[in-house]
């Protein structure tokens, strides 16, 4: 078996709600493989001289040992960027000098990083949810008043999404003749003033929806997410709101398609959500629910995503 070093820089260790935690239970399954990880949080990354410098602590099945060290990034052999969004200037930042230090050290960002730095830094979430036009609502991206209204009277009823939420936040629901003065308001607010782009797409109304973990252009997990009836934003029906699910032929289709868009783009790790044959979310920062779609799957998948990444050692089936 060949020991990588990996580095994995997130949110404080503390803060994860770890029985459940994509990145801890990935973390758990690198230890159980022989292989070296660290841990870091963005602050802990700076650049002296040129080069990228992180201070991180070794990481056992249970979590971080002390004391901390310092490591030069070119000594991990893979880097997972797992920070929850949304995407700060500090995390920008850390990113940029990643991508600086290592071509310095002629080595290349875009394999070292997971996801790479032109995926993290140029490809939006809700951006990249629309890269697959026959599977998306009627969508419009723009700051203009005028046209997101001609868009809200076309299609009646339409969310409204800022290109840079997560997890639901700041996203709005308009219906054309109902609370047309608040709309106003609304479309001031999230655009800055109509300064700045967001995704208005036509409301698809659900009580379920997939998420599909695509890693490596290859689908390695399902679950079906469970949400109450009526009510905006869908509010999940309880703790154990994701069953055991499949692809339908069509919604095999659709991912197919967007798993060889994604890897051509360099995209290692995507969490797709899917309501029926639509894409309505791709996240390629932190995606979650792994945890949660193993149990009901009773599968390994923190194995298939490191074997589709080819991080595990050399030869594992």
């Amino acid at each position: 078996m060949i020991c990588k070093q990996l580095l994995w820089i997130g949110d404080p260790w503390n803060s994860l709600e770890h029985p459940t935690d994509t990145t801890a239970f990935l973390i758990r399954e690198c230890v159980r493989e022989g292989h070296c990880c660290y841990w870091c949080e963005v602050g802990d990354v700076r650049l002296i001289d040129g080069w990228a410098h992180i201070r991180c602590r070794k990481l056992a099945h249970d979590g971080p040992e002390a004391p901390t060290v310092e490591k030069a990034d070119r000594e991990f052999d893979f880097v997972f960027p797992r920070v929850d969004p949304p995407i700060t200037l500090a995390y920008r930042y850390m990113l940029q000098m990643f991508s600086l230090s290592l071509t310095l050290a002629g080595l290349n960002p875009e394999e070292r990083l997971i996801n790479p730095p032109s995926v993290l830094l140029m490809r939006n979430d809700k951006l990249l949810a629309t890269i697959v036009p026959s599977a998306t609502p009627e969508t419009l991206i723009s700051a203009d008043a005028a046209e997101i209204n001609d868009f809200l009277t076309q299609f009646r009823k339409i969310v409204l999404k800022p290109l840079g939420s997560h997890q639901g936040k700041g996203v709005h629901l308009l219906e054309s003749g109902v609370g047309t003065y608040s709309h106003q308001s609304v479309l001031a607010t999230v655009t800055n003033n109509y300064s700045e782009p967001i995704l208005a797409q036509r409301y698809v109304e659900c009580d379920t929806e997939k998420r599909v973990w695509i890693v490596n252009g290859t689908v390695i997990g399902i679950g079906q997410k469970r949400f109450k009836a009526h009510g905006f934003p869908p509010q999940l029906v309880d703790k154990s709101y994701v069953a055991k699910s499949a692809l339908t032929a069509e919604e095999r289709s659709v991912c197919d398609t967007l798993a060889l868009t994604l890897k051509r783009l360099h995209v290692g790790i995507a969490g797709v959500d899917l309501i029926g044959r639509n894409i309505t979310d791709v996240n390629v920062v932190s995606p979650g629910l792994l945890v949660e779609i193993a149990h009901v799957c009773r599968s390994n998948l923190a194995r298939k995503v490191l074997v589709a990444l080819r991080m595990a050692c050399d030869g594992v089936e």
